[in-house]
């Protein structure tokens, strides 16, 4: 015999309930369609608030937050410049390849640290400082990892950072009231600074361009790199590849996918890594064979580090 509370013979009376329930027939031409089990929900203007008491808007809009005026915050340089600025006179980088397109070293490391400084001392969100240099957030994120991944490995740099960190700590209070705001006017300063650089860089490379000859180059060359690459496109054309490729056909396939002269009308400059992994070699391997090509053709390299 059941037990008057057993569960199982609750659980079936309940279903047997629930399916004896049928939904109310609709009137002819009515729209309501509800079941019958269902309350109908009363409308907003049906309902009876106490006297002095009005109903909240769904969305309303948070009111903007009091800024400070952004001339006020950069009269005596913007922090982010002033950062910039530093890494350029301590490292011996010219300003406008910090902040410019270029890709080959010491510029593109000093900008990494540089973004670095920004996000682990003034704490200003990625993706406001990817709104800066006009990259992604997942850019700035990479390039924050390779510093601090080098911090590790290298004395040297980590009391370079260390003592940077110390001596930019002042402008946080200058950053802060901006730092919860999206695209804010302190971004937007910067912004405009960066994209002056990058103007004048432009100018630069492409007057280093008309004295080589050069109708066509990769964007983001220096002048000391355009030298180089107008080396090697003359090497292509007078054919000294070709007679490359008896000693290695790694030596070729280096020069051609690292300056795009596969296609010299419209060139590409792929960095080190990109190459690396094209011809499924490690870094420093890929290094290895630059040089090397670079040894055969004469070409000097200057150096890759800060």
């Amino acid at each position: 015999m059941a037990h008057e509370h057993d569960p199982v013979e609750q659980l079936s009376s309940v279903v047997s309930a629930l399916r004896a329930i049928q939904p109310r027939s609709p009137a002819p031409g009515s729209k309501d369609v509800a079941p019958a089990i269902v309350p109908k929900c009363p409308r907003i203007t049906e309902l009876r608030l106490p006297s002095g008491h009005q109903p909240l808007k769904k969305f309303q809009r948070r009111a903007a937050p009091d800024l400070p005026v952004v001339e006020e915050i950069v009269k005596d340089g913007h922090p982010y410049d002033v950062i910039g600025r530093a890494l350029a006179a301590y490292y011996g980088v010219e300003v406008m390849f910090i902040y410019g397109l270029t890709r080959e070293q010491p510029s593109a490391l000093v900008r990494q640290i540089m973004m670095y400084l920004i996000v682990r001392v003034l704490e200003v969100p990625q993706a406001e400082v990817g709104r800066v240099f006009g990259y992604d957030h997942t850019t700035i994120m990479s390039g924050c990892n390779k510093v601090a991944k080098l911090r590790t490995l290298d004395a040297r740099l980590d009391e370079q950072l260390t003592a940077f960190g110390q001596q930019f700590a002042p402008l946080r209070e200058k950053v802060a009231p901006f730092r919860r705001v999206v695209n804010s006017p302190l971004t937007q300063a910067m912004y405009a600074i960066v994209q002056t650089h990058r103007q004048a860089e432009s100018q630069v490379q492409a007057q280093s361009a008309a004295e080589l000859g050069l109708t066509s180059f990769p964007p983001g060359m220096s002048p000391s790199r355009l030298r180089c690459y107008h080396a090697i496109v003359m090497a292509f054309h007078a054919g000294k590849l070709e007679k490359m490729a008896a000693i290695s056909a790694n030596l070729p396939r280096m020069l051609t996918l690292r300056f795009g002269l596969d296609q010299l009308d419209r060139p590409v400059y792929r960095t080190l890594q990109e190459v690396a992994d094209l011809m499924n070699v490690s870094r420093q391997r890929a290094l290895q064979i630059e040089q090397r090509a670079f040894k055969l053709l004469g070409i000097t390299k200057e150096k890759s580090a800060p």
